[in-house]
């Protein structure tokens, strides 16, 4: 896709159960030399942050895996390129079901309309669903990439 070859700063996750693992996308950007970034969720509070990941990850309270943030640096959302968000449930208007607590959503709503990242969703094309509901907080997808198809708004 053109918007991940011109792509230099690039938001990514750690997958947990049933979530598509975006482990080709990570490689493949290392292999072209872009920055990756990963989410650090501090357990005491909602809010979500992208850092640096250049060091080995650790395990958050819940489990995930995710960079250290007393030894990476992190990031302005505005200031990423792309980011690959992970879904449990997608339609295709980019409307995206997450595991119900909002990290990401509060987190792409802070991007600048004129300067925000593309927003692309990684989901398996069985979780496809028709016509999700959004509430007025959720963040659609731009794109949504799966492992047959390719939705884009």
């Amino acid at each position: 896709m053109p918007v991940f070859i011109h792509a230099k700063n690039i938001g990514c996750y750690s997958a947990i159960t049933g979530e598509l693992d975006p482990i080709s996308i990570i490689n493949e950007a290392r292999r072209l030399g872009k920055k990756l970034f990963l989410p650090v969720i501090p357990a005491h509070h909602k809010s979500m942050t992208f850092y640096t990941c250049q060091c080995p990850l650790v395990k958050n309270a819940w489990n995930i895996l995710e960079p250290n943030r007393s030894k990476e640096k992190p990031i302005n959302i505005d200031q990423l390129d792309i980011i690959f968000v992970p879904m449990v449930g997608f339609d295709e208007h980019g409307n995206r079901i997450g595991r119900g607590v909002g990290y990401y959503d509060r987190c792409l709503s802070q991007a600048k309309k004129e300067t925000r990242p593309v927003f692309i969703g990684l989901a398996y094309e069985s979780q496809q669903y028709r016509g999700i509901s959004p509430d007025s907080w959720d963040v659609p997808m731009d794109m949504i990439v799966t492992e047959k198809n390719l939705y884009s708004r």
